[in-house]
Order: C-alpha cells, then sequence, then structure tokens
C-alpha cells in the first residue's frame, strides 16, 4: 500500500513520539529505581540488602573517586537535558562544582554571579553556546572553554577556534579527553 505525503508525515510523526514516549518512560523507570536503591541503602546501615537476587554488603557510601579534578567550578551549558544531566554527574562525580544551564541566560547569570575555571558548551551555530563564548571573549574572559558538538563540520569548528575555544568535541564524547582537558588547563 503506498501511502500519501500527508499519511506517511502523520505515521513518521506517531513513531517519532512513540521513541520519545520510550525514551522518557525509560529514564522515569531508571529514575524510580535508583530512588528505591537509594532507600534501600539508607535503610540498611551496613546490613546486608538483596537487589534483584544479589546480595551484598552495604556500608557506608565511599566518597568518590577523583581524576584530580577536585574543587574546579565548571560552568555547563548545554539545552539537551539528557546529555547535561550525563555529562553533570561525570563532573560532580569527579569532584567538580558543576553549574548546569540549559540556556544562555541562565549561563549568563551564573557567570556574573561565580567565577569559574572552565566552560563546556555547545556547538550549535547562531545558538547560546557560541553566543556564550562570544561574550566571554568580549568581556576580556580568559576562562577556558571547550565546545561539544553533535558532529564535525569545518565552519563551526572554526569558529569556535577563532571564539577561544580550547578544544571542540564531537559525539559520542569522548570523557577521558575532556577530564585531561579540564585537569590541565585549570
Amino acid at each position: 500500500m503506498v501511502l500519501s505525503k500527508s499519511e506517511r508525515r502523520h505515521e513518521v510523526h506517531a513513531e517519532f513520539i512513540a521513541g520519545t514516549l520510550a525514551v522518557y518512560t525509560a529514564h522515569l523507570i531508571l529514575t524510580l529505581e535508583l530512588s528505591k536503591i537509594d532507600e534501600l541503602r539508607n535503610q540498611s546501615n551496613g546490613k546486608e540488602i538483596s537487589m534483584h537476587g544479589l546480595a551484598h554488603r552495604q556500608g557506608p557510601t565511599p566518597p568518590p573517586i577523583s581524576c584530580g579534578l577536585k574543587s574546579k567550578a565548571v560552568l555547563l551549558l548545554e539545552p539537551d537535558l539528557d546529555l547535561r544531566l550525563m555529562l553533570n554527574l561525570l563532573l560532580t562525580e569527579d569532584g567538580c562544582t558543576v553549574d548546569a544551564c540549559g540556556s544562555l541566560i541562565e549561563a549568563l547569570l551564573a557567570v556574573s554571579e561565580k567565577h569559574f575555571d572552565f566552560v563546556i558548551t555547545h556547538g550549535t551555530p547562531g545558538i547560546d553556546g557560541l553566543l556564550l563564548l562570544d561574550v566571554l571573549r568580549e568581556r576580556g574572559s580568559a576562562i577556558p572553554c571547550a565546545v561539544i558538538s553533535a558532529r564535525y563540520e569545518k565552519e563551526p569548528y572554526l569558529l569556535t577556534r577563532n571564539l577561544g575555544a580550547v578544544d571542540y568535541f564531537t559525539t559520542p564524547l569522548d570523557y577521558a579527553a575532556l577530564q585531561r582537558l579540564i585537569h590541565g588547563r585549570t
């Protein structure tokens, strides 16, 4: 059966919505499961607990293992919620203090209120991330900045380098390289 453009558009839209709902449902389930695990840990007080048939000893939670990023103040500007949450979690676990912003306005407010050792922003041309770099450089700021982009494109790469970005990462992100950059630049 051949579908008209309108029918195909509705079908694609429905597939997109179904996929989006599946991702958000999985995220919600994971969040709820993590909350249950934290609750079990808090109730156990060093007793043996079982999670999905796996018994283990639960004592006090050790401090996170730091990769040398301790006490670094990082500004993260990323409109994609999933990537922002993931980077915030990883950087926080590494000992950084992270201000995770979803918009240029939030980031500019954070910059006006605090000092940051490092800035991580997204690299979509004409969008908040590159505008943030432009504003920082216009103010004479020497804060090292890294840009994350969904794909490598020559023009945005050159623009970010001209705006003073110290590196340009594409996804999938090489987090170890980002860690080394933050540690080496701050």
